[in-house]
Protein backbone atom coordinates (compact mmCIF):
# COMPACT_ATOMS: atom_id res chain seq x y z
CA UNK A 1 0.00 0.00 0.00
CA UNK A 2 2.49 2.48 1.07
CA UNK A 3 4.81 1.98 -2.06
CA UNK A 4 2.16 1.15 -4.39
CA UNK A 5 2.52 4.67 -5.88
CA UNK A 6 6.07 4.74 -6.48
CA UNK A 7 5.32 1.36 -8.62
CA UNK A 8 2.79 2.97 -11.03
CA UNK A 9 5.75 5.68 -12.15
CA UNK A 10 8.89 3.39 -11.46
CA UNK A 11 10.53 -0.01 -12.65
CA UNK A 12 11.18 -2.15 -9.52
CA UNK A 13 15.20 -2.00 -10.54
CA UNK A 14 15.03 2.00 -11.02
CA UNK A 15 17.16 3.40 -8.24
CA UNK A 16 14.87 6.19 -7.59
CA UNK A 17 12.17 3.22 -6.12
CA UNK A 18 14.73 1.66 -4.49
CA UNK A 19 15.73 4.64 -2.60
CA UNK A 20 12.41 5.12 -1.96
CA UNK A 21 11.43 1.26 -0.60
CA UNK A 22 14.77 1.48 1.32
CA UNK A 23 13.64 4.48 3.26
CA UNK A 24 10.26 2.69 4.46
CA UNK A 25 11.96 -0.81 5.14
CA UNK A 26 14.22 1.42 7.35
CA UNK A 27 10.81 2.50 9.28
CA UNK A 28 9.95 -1.22 9.07
CA UNK A 29 13.03 -2.34 10.71
CA UNK A 30 13.25 -0.18 13.51
CA UNK A 31 9.67 -1.38 14.68
CA UNK A 32 11.38 -4.88 13.86
CA UNK A 33 8.41 -5.80 11.43
CA UNK A 34 10.84 -7.97 9.60
CA UNK A 35 7.58 -9.39 8.03
CA UNK A 36 6.12 -6.71 6.59
CA UNK A 37 9.47 -5.90 4.79
CA UNK A 38 9.43 -9.18 3.06
CA UNK A 39 5.79 -9.11 2.23
CA UNK A 40 5.87 -5.54 0.77
CA UNK A 41 9.28 -6.16 -1.48
CA UNK A 42 8.82 -9.64 -2.66
CA UNK A 43 6.21 -8.23 -5.64
CA UNK A 44 9.36 -6.11 -6.65
CA UNK A 45 12.11 -8.85 -5.75
CA UNK A 46 10.01 -11.18 -8.25
CA UNK A 47 9.79 -8.89 -10.58
CA UNK A 48 13.74 -7.44 -10.91
CA UNK A 49 14.31 -11.44 -10.73
CA UNK A 50 12.53 -11.92 -13.79
CA UNK A 51 14.10 -9.04 -15.95
CA UNK A 52 16.37 -11.21 -17.73
CA UNK A 53 16.96 -7.95 -20.09
CA UNK A 54 18.68 -6.24 -17.76
CA UNK A 55 22.80 -6.04 -18.38
CA UNK A 56 23.90 -5.99 -15.13
CA UNK A 57 23.15 -9.55 -13.69
CA UNK A 58 23.46 -7.87 -9.66
CA UNK A 59 20.12 -5.64 -10.40
CA UNK A 60 17.94 -8.65 -11.10
CA UNK A 61 18.99 -9.88 -7.31
CA UNK A 62 19.63 -6.31 -5.95
CA UNK A 63 16.18 -6.14 -4.06
CA UNK A 64 16.80 -9.98 -2.32
CA UNK A 65 19.83 -8.43 -0.82
CA UNK A 66 18.19 -4.99 0.21
CA UNK A 67 15.25 -7.38 1.93
CA UNK A 68 17.61 -9.69 3.44
CA UNK A 69 19.82 -6.36 4.71
CA UNK A 70 16.67 -4.51 5.90
CA UNK A 71 14.96 -7.78 7.76
CA UNK A 72 18.51 -8.55 9.38
CA UNK A 73 18.28 -4.87 10.43
CA UNK A 74 15.08 -5.74 11.83
CA UNK A 75 16.44 -8.62 14.11
CA UNK A 76 15.10 -11.46 11.76
CA UNK A 77 18.57 -13.26 10.92
CA UNK A 78 16.86 -16.59 9.67
CA UNK A 79 14.43 -14.12 7.57
CA UNK A 80 17.72 -12.62 6.28
CA UNK A 81 19.55 -16.17 5.54
CA UNK A 82 16.09 -17.12 3.50
CA UNK A 83 16.37 -14.54 1.36
CA UNK A 84 19.90 -14.74 0.42
CA UNK A 85 19.05 -18.87 -0.24
CA UNK A 86 16.31 -17.89 -2.35
CA UNK A 87 18.77 -15.57 -4.23
CA UNK A 88 21.29 -18.56 -4.49
CA UNK A 89 18.37 -21.17 -5.93
CA UNK A 90 17.67 -18.53 -8.83
CA UNK A 91 21.33 -18.32 -9.54
CA UNK A 92 21.64 -22.05 -9.64
CA UNK A 93 18.56 -21.89 -12.24
CA UNK A 94 19.96 -19.57 -14.49
CA UNK A 95 23.73 -19.58 -15.80
CA UNK A 96 23.36 -15.75 -16.24
CA UNK A 97 23.61 -15.01 -12.46
CA UNK A 98 26.89 -17.21 -11.49
CA UNK A 99 28.75 -13.86 -12.15
CA UNK A 100 27.23 -12.42 -8.36
CA UNK A 101 27.28 -15.97 -7.04
CA UNK A 102 30.86 -14.47 -4.80
CA UNK A 103 29.60 -11.61 -3.94
CA UNK A 104 26.12 -12.19 -2.83
CA UNK A 105 28.32 -14.80 -0.42
CA UNK A 106 30.23 -11.81 0.58
CA UNK A 107 28.05 -9.32 1.33
CA UNK A 108 25.92 -12.08 3.36
CA UNK A 109 29.11 -12.92 5.31
CA UNK A 110 29.91 -9.08 6.09
CA UNK A 111 25.84 -9.09 7.37
CA UNK A 112 26.88 -11.41 10.01
CA UNK A 113 30.93 -10.02 10.21
CA UNK A 114 29.42 -5.89 10.60
CA UNK A 115 27.68 -7.32 13.80
CA UNK A 116 29.87 -9.22 15.70
CA UNK A 117 28.96 -12.89 14.67
CA UNK A 118 32.20 -13.88 13.21
CA UNK A 119 31.39 -17.44 13.55
CA UNK A 120 28.53 -16.75 11.49
CA UNK A 121 30.26 -14.88 8.96
CA UNK A 122 33.21 -17.25 9.03
CA UNK A 123 30.59 -20.47 7.81
CA UNK A 124 29.42 -18.11 4.88
CA UNK A 125 32.41 -17.17 3.26
CA UNK A 126 33.36 -21.04 3.92
CA UNK A 127 30.61 -21.78 1.82
CA UNK A 128 31.45 -19.83 -0.94
CA UNK A 129 34.30 -20.71 -0.88
CA UNK A 130 33.48 -24.42 -1.63
CA UNK A 131 30.53 -22.90 -4.27
CA UNK A 132 33.02 -21.29 -6.44
CA UNK A 133 36.19 -23.41 -6.04
CA UNK A 134 37.27 -24.62 -9.66
CA UNK A 135 35.24 -22.46 -11.64
CA UNK A 136 37.76 -20.63 -13.62
CA UNK A 137 35.52 -17.93 -14.44
CA UNK A 138 35.27 -16.81 -10.90
CA UNK A 139 38.56 -16.64 -9.68
CA UNK A 140 38.95 -13.12 -9.09
CA UNK A 141 35.87 -13.68 -6.64
CA UNK A 142 37.97 -16.80 -5.02
CA UNK A 143 40.70 -14.73 -4.25
CA UNK A 144 38.42 -11.71 -2.96
CA UNK A 145 36.54 -14.47 -0.70
CA UNK A 146 39.49 -15.84 0.89
CA UNK A 147 40.23 -12.00 1.86
CA UNK A 148 37.10 -11.37 3.36
CA UNK A 149 37.74 -14.91 5.46
CA UNK A 150 40.83 -13.77 6.70
CA UNK A 151 38.92 -10.65 8.60
CA UNK A 152 37.69 -13.48 11.06
CA UNK A 153 41.43 -14.38 11.79
CA UNK A 154 42.04 -10.48 12.69
CA UNK A 155 39.07 -10.42 14.72
CA UNK A 156 40.48 -12.78 16.77
CA UNK A 157 43.68 -11.74 17.39
CA UNK A 158 45.26 -14.52 14.53
CA UNK A 159 47.47 -12.27 12.51
CA UNK A 160 49.41 -15.48 11.76
CA UNK A 161 45.99 -17.43 10.67
CA UNK A 162 44.69 -14.05 8.27
CA UNK A 163 48.38 -14.23 6.57
CA UNK A 164 48.03 -17.92 5.68
CA UNK A 165 44.98 -16.59 3.89
CA UNK A 166 45.66 -13.74 2.20
CA UNK A 167 49.17 -15.27 1.17
CA UNK A 168 47.28 -18.69 -0.41
CA UNK A 169 44.85 -15.90 -2.35
CA UNK A 170 48.25 -13.64 -3.33
CA UNK A 171 49.85 -16.78 -4.52
CA UNK A 172 46.77 -17.80 -6.57
CA UNK A 173 46.03 -14.22 -8.23
CA UNK A 174 49.56 -14.08 -8.72
CA UNK A 175 49.26 -17.65 -10.73
CA UNK A 176 46.22 -17.14 -12.65
CA UNK A 177 45.48 -13.95 -12.86
CA UNK A 178 48.99 -11.93 -13.25
CA UNK A 179 51.35 -9.80 -10.98
CA UNK A 180 49.98 -6.87 -12.82
CA UNK A 181 46.60 -7.70 -11.69
CA UNK A 182 44.18 -5.49 -9.51
CA UNK A 183 43.37 -8.79 -7.58
CA UNK A 184 46.95 -9.45 -6.74
CA UNK A 185 48.00 -5.60 -5.58
CA UNK A 186 44.96 -5.86 -3.54
CA UNK A 187 46.32 -9.09 -1.81
CA UNK A 188 49.64 -7.53 -1.63
CA UNK A 189 48.45 -4.45 0.22
CA UNK A 190 46.23 -6.86 2.59
CA UNK A 191 48.98 -8.34 4.17
CA UNK A 192 51.37 -5.39 4.71
CA UNK A 193 49.98 -4.97 8.17
CA UNK A 194 49.17 -8.58 9.33
CA UNK A 195 52.79 -9.09 8.28
CA UNK A 196 53.89 -5.96 10.68
CA UNK A 197 51.88 -7.11 13.16
CA UNK A 198 53.73 -10.30 13.54
CA UNK A 199 57.12 -8.33 13.11
CA UNK A 200 58.09 -8.95 9.52
CA UNK A 201 58.55 -5.17 8.77
CA UNK A 202 60.87 -6.05 6.20
CA UNK A 203 58.88 -8.40 3.85
CA UNK A 204 55.52 -6.02 4.69
CA UNK A 205 57.45 -3.23 3.29
CA UNK A 206 58.38 -5.21 0.42
CA UNK A 207 55.08 -5.89 -0.44
CA UNK A 208 53.85 -2.26 0.02
CA UNK A 209 56.00 -1.43 -2.77
CA UNK A 210 54.55 -4.03 -4.86
CA UNK A 211 51.23 -3.35 -4.48
CA UNK A 212 52.11 0.71 -5.24
CA UNK A 213 54.34 -0.41 -8.61
CA UNK A 214 50.48 -2.25 -9.71
CA UNK A 215 48.30 0.79 -8.96
CA UNK A 216 50.71 3.23 -10.43
CA UNK A 217 50.66 1.35 -14.04
CA UNK A 218 46.90 -0.34 -13.64
CA UNK A 219 45.37 0.68 -17.41
CA UNK A 220 42.51 1.68 -14.78
CA UNK A 221 43.33 5.21 -14.14
CA UNK A 222 40.38 5.67 -11.75
CA UNK A 223 41.36 2.46 -9.64
CA UNK A 224 44.78 3.06 -9.91
CA UNK A 225 44.18 6.56 -8.46
CA UNK A 226 41.75 5.63 -5.56
CA UNK A 227 43.88 1.98 -4.64
CA UNK A 228 47.36 4.60 -4.01
CA UNK A 229 45.79 6.13 -1.41
CA UNK A 230 45.23 2.92 0.74
CA UNK A 231 48.38 1.52 -0.09
CA UNK A 232 50.38 4.71 0.64
CA UNK A 233 48.76 5.31 3.23
CA UNK A 234 49.43 1.55 4.96
CA UNK A 235 52.96 1.77 3.70
CA UNK A 236 52.94 5.75 5.69
CA UNK A 237 51.72 2.92 8.90
CA UNK A 238 54.78 1.01 8.45
CA UNK A 239 57.25 3.56 8.47
CA UNK A 240 56.05 5.36 11.35
CA UNK A 241 58.68 3.94 13.58
CA UNK A 242 61.43 3.48 11.24
CA UNK A 243 61.17 6.72 9.18
CA UNK A 244 58.70 8.90 10.49
CA UNK A 245 59.61 12.14 8.37
CA UNK A 246 58.76 10.14 5.59
CA UNK A 247 55.74 8.81 7.09
CA UNK A 248 54.69 12.21 7.85
CA UNK A 249 55.33 13.31 4.19
CA UNK A 250 52.91 10.79 2.96
CA UNK A 251 50.30 11.88 5.16
CA UNK A 252 51.15 15.11 4.22
CA UNK A 253 50.57 14.73 0.34
CA UNK A 254 47.53 12.13 1.03
CA UNK A 255 45.97 14.89 2.80
CA UNK A 256 46.49 17.21 -0.45
CA UNK A 257 45.22 15.09 -2.93
CA UNK A 258 41.81 14.17 -0.89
Amino acid sequence: MHLDWAKVIFRPYDARFAELAMLYFELLADRGDATAIGTTGRPSAEASLAASDLLDPAMRLSWHEQIASMVYEAGDDARADAWYRLAFAAIERDPGLVAVLASCYSRWGFLYESSGHYGRAEAIWKEGLEKIAGREALIADYVSLLQDLSLVRKHYRDEEGAIVLIEQSRVLAAEKLGTDSAEYAVACNNLVLPLNAVGRGEQALKLADEALRIAESHPDREWGRESSIIFRNNRAILLMNTDPEVAAETYAELVEEM
